[in-house]
C-alpha cells in the first residue's frame, strides 16, 4: 500500500504533538499487527513493514513449508507452497504479501484503539518528561477556563496545562481566561 499524505501527516503530527516520528511508526505496527491478527487469525506469524522513504505500508504472513500440516495458521503443505512459489522447499518459510484493503470493522477498530493507545502512553511520557524538567521552577501561563473551585491554565512555550487550586493561588485575586 502506498500513500504518501499519511507519512506527510506523521512528520506534521511529529512536530505538532512532540512526538518522535519513530513511535508513530511503532504504534502504526502494533495496531495493524493486532489487526491483521483479528483479520486473519491471531496464531498468524505477521510482520508489518513500513517504509517512509518509499512511503509504503507492507503487511507479510509467513508460514513453514511441512510435509503434513497440523496448524493452517503457522503451517503450509508444500504442495500449497509450490502453488505460491515454484521453488519452495520443506523446512523453509514461505511469505506471503497480505491486502488490509479490506479489513472488517473490528478489526479496524482494533488497529484505532491500539495506536491511540501507545500514542496516549508516549504523550503522558512527554508530559510527565516535561515537567518533571520544570519541578520547583515557576512557570509563566495562560488562563484558558475559570471555573468555581480551580483555574485552568495553559503553560508557555508547550502544550501543557494545568490546574490552579483555590491553595495556589492569592486570595480575593481575579482571574480572567487569556490573562
Amino acid at each position: 500500500m502506498i500513500n504518501k499524505d499519511f507519512f506527510v501527516a506523521l512528520d506534521l503530527l511529529e512536530r505538532e504533538k512532540k512526538i518522535n516520528k519513530e513511535v508513530f511508526l511503532e504504534s502504526l505496527e502494533a495496531g495493524l499487527t493486532a489487526a491483521c491478527k483479528k483479520e486473519f487469525g491471531e496464531a498468524k506469524m505477521i510482520e508489518v513493514k513500513l517504509n517512509p522513504a518509499r512511503n509504503e505500508i507492507k503487511v507479510y504472513a509467513h508460514r513453514n513449508i511441512v510435509d503434513e500440516v497440523v496448524d493452517e495458521d503457522k503451517e503450509i503443505s508444500l504442495d500449497d507452497a509450490q502453488k505460491v512459489k515454484p521453488n519452495a522447499k520443506v523446512g523453509t518459510i514461505l511469505t506471503e504479501e497480505l491486502s488490509t484493503k479490506n479489513f472488517s470493522r473490528i478489526a479496524t477498530q482494533t488497529a484505532i484503539q491500539v495506536i491511540r493507545q501507545r500514542l496516549n502512553d508516549a504523550h503522558k511520557n512527554i508530559v510527565l518528561d516535561e515537567m518533571s524538567e520544570k519541578k520547583g521552577e515557576i512557570v509563566s501561563v495562560v488562563v484558558r477556563r475559570v471555573e468555581a473551585d480551580s483555574i485552568i491554565v495553559e503553560m508557555l512555550g508547550s502544550q501543557l496545562e494545568g490546574v490552579m487550586l483555590p491553595s495556589d493561588r492569592i486570595k480575593n485575586e481575579k482571574y480572567t481566561v487569556n490573562e
